[in-house]
């Protein structure tokens, strides 16, 4: 038993938002093997799914980004599953548009979303780092973050999103370095495994 969290805003107006591509990969993964029905539970909503016989809890925390680590923490209270059997997607600057990493453990990177999730269940989740590219200032950023992707990027954005919906079992199966290496044909994006 497994949950897969992706990060993001809620509501229709931060949909497309660069800082939502967690919850954009949740649902596209969603699509192929959960059902239609979300349900509102533990602060966030909840899809419930088998991946390669495993039972599988995709979740969208709605506690906005800065407090997603509450929800979290709430899921994996009432499931009892253990923080390393949580694999969280989202949003990175620091690598570009497309590009992915893998990181188990380690810090949050300044990401205010991960950094919540650190404060309530601590750093041993293994986290799905998606590139969305940096404005080149910091004063840029939060407005950056909060804006939609651009039209010409939006064929990039759906070969993203249909690589983690084909491949998602490698994740789940802990087949880190074979997801990313699946990746590298199918799109040219730089990937990376921090071990």
């Amino acid at each position: 038993m497994k949950i897969l969290v992706g990060l993001g805003n809620p509501g229709e107006k931060y949909k497309m938002n660069r800082h939502n591509i967690g919850f954009l990969v949740i649902e596209k993964i969603a699509k192929l093997y959960g059902t239609n029905i979300w349900q509102n539970k533990f602060q966030g909503l909840i899809n419930e799914c088998s991946i390669n016989n495993q039972r599988i809890f995709l979740f969208k925390p709605t506690t906005f980004m800065n407090n997603s680590g509450d929800a979290v923490s709430k899921i994996a209270q009432f499931y009892k599953i253990e923080s390393k059997y949580l694999i969280v997607f989202h949003d990175d600057l620091d690598l570009q548009f497309g590009q992915i990493k893998i990181k188990r453990d380690g810090g949050h990177a300044g990401h205010n979303g991960i950094r919540s999730i650190h404060n309530f269940i601590g750093q041993k989740y293994a986290r799905v780092r998606i590139g969305i590219g940096h404005p080149g200032e910091k004063s840029k950023v939060s407005s950056y973050v909060l804006s939609d992707f651009h039209k010409h990027e939006h064929l990039v954005l759906e070969q993203i999103l249909t690589y983690f919906e084909k491949n998602i079992c490698e994740l789940i199966n802990g087949n880190d370095e074979t997801f990313l290496n699946l990746l590298k044909p199918f799109i040219k994006f730089e990937t990376s495994y921090d071990k």
